[in-house]
């Protein structure tokens, strides 16, 4: 059960977790409506501009990958990359200290034609502990970096193929081989029918119980915060289903 397994031993505690999924969940939907209904709310809260600065600003560095319409933006601020500038590089041991994916703090990949984000490595806790040690300021919410990657790998693809038509529109976020323990166990809870834990997929399109638990998990609320604090609001933009699987997630959104 996850990264805390401890913490889930018993069918109450898979429940504590899923109803502490659902009450986040809760509050989100709550701002959402409010956000979704906003008259005033055309232009996003926070423009590109202001993410990359945001994300600079706190010290981290990027680098990229482009592999055909995808294009993997992988995130450090350290001793490590203190010494080198943004650029490409050909895999994810491109510098002393890196092996592998791992071994980044954030390591994402967006494809810029079909719009879809997959959020693979997301260490907020080796950022923090890092922060730490190198005196950086905490790390910036997982949403923030999630678009700060999408921005940068729709530039440097531009860039690199300048005749390309991409819109760089974010069409889904996906997670798999989730981690986090709280998010399984709501996965756990909202897989009533046991269609995940046989190996299939399961899909809501209706904001019920278990895909507001699923969005209120610490997997699935980045979606949410993505939603509000990026995009246009007053109804142009929204949510069209929560995906799961045994240990994973897909938010797909939808534009008016």
């Amino acid at each position: 059960m996850g990264d805390e397994s401890e913490n889930v031993n018993e069918p109450a505690d898979a429940e504590r977790q899923y109803q502490a999924s659902l009450t986040k969940g809760r509050d989100l939907i709550g701002d959402a409506l409010a956000w979704y209904t906003d008259a005033t709310a055309n232009a996003p809260a926070r423009d590109d501009r202001s993410v990359v600065l945001d994300v600079l600003g706190a010290g981290y560095k990027y680098f990229w990958m482009i592999r055909g319409d995808e294009v993997t933006v992988c995130i450090d601020r350290s001793s490590r990359t203190d010494h080198v500038l943004p650029q490409e590089i050909s895999g994810y041991a491109a510098f002393d200290d890196f092996e592998d994916d791992q071994s980044w703090m954030y390591a994402n990949t967006f494809n810029v034609r079909t719009g879809a984000f997959h959020a693979s490595i997301n260490y907020r806790t080796m950022d923090a502990d890092f922060a730490k040690t190198d005196v950086y300021d905490p790390p910036l919410p997982n949403s923030t970096i999630i678009w700060f990657q999408k921005v940068i790998a729709t530039h440097v693809y531009r860039k690199a193929h300048p005749d390309a038509e991409v819109s760089g529109r974010l069409q889904s976020i996906s997670r798999e081989q989730v981690g986090n323990t709280q998010t399984l166990a709501t996965i756990f809870m909202a897989d009533t029918d046991r269609t995940a834990f046989e190996g299939g997929t399961v899909t809501l399109t209706e904001p019920d119980e278990e895909a507001i638990a699923l969005l209120g998990s610490p997997n699935g609320r980045s979606a949410l915060f993505a939603l509000m604090d990026h995009m246009p609001g007053n109804g142009a933009v929204d949510i069209a289903s929560v995906s799961f699987t045994e240990d994973g997630l897909v938010i797909t959104y939808v534009y008016a």
